[in-house]
């Protein structure tokens, strides 16, 4: 992977203290999304939460080449789902609640979704899922292979 490249990217295309403060666009904040996608009549699987921590740092598994397939565990699947998309932190402001995930986005407005299509992972029957960060569970979409 080249890291350099990646670092140049990032260089070229961040926010500055005077991109920041010049740009006129601002967000209506009136008129913002809800934070969450709501699957209404959808069966809620929750997850664990005492998943295990990483072991090894990241770029360590973009590097490391496996021979091996395993299934996972739900914890395991869990933990992958928390350190992706799950809420780290939470805080009340005067207009509401404000959530942080692990992965940041413009404006805490978090336009990725997370699904999970599960074959082998023990705990967990094989569908189609949709991980739901607020309530720390996966909506289930289409159960079966």
């Amino acid at each position: 992977m080249d890291f350099e490249k990646a670092l140049t990217f990032h260089e070229l295309t961040k926010h500055s203290y005077f991109s920041v403060r010049t740009n006129l666009h601002r967000l209506d904040w009136a008129n913002k999304p809800h934070p969450f996608k709501i699957y209404e009549n959808a069966e809620k699987i929750s997850l664990p939460r005492d998943f295990p921590k990483p072991e090894k740092p990241v770029f360590k598994c973009f590097t490391a080449q496996t021979t091996s397939r395993k299934n996972i565990s739900v914890e395991t699947l869990a933990s992958i789902l928390f350190f992706t998309g799950g809420i780290t932190r939470v805080f009340k402001y005067p207009d509401g609640m404000h959530y942080f995930r692990a992965a940041p986005a413009t404006g805490a407005l978090y336009p990725i979704e997370l699904y999970v299509v599960v074959g082998d992972v023990e705990g967990l029957e094989p569908g189609v899922y949709h991980f739901d960060p607020k309530t720390f569970s996966l909506n289930v979409l289409r159960k079966g292979d």
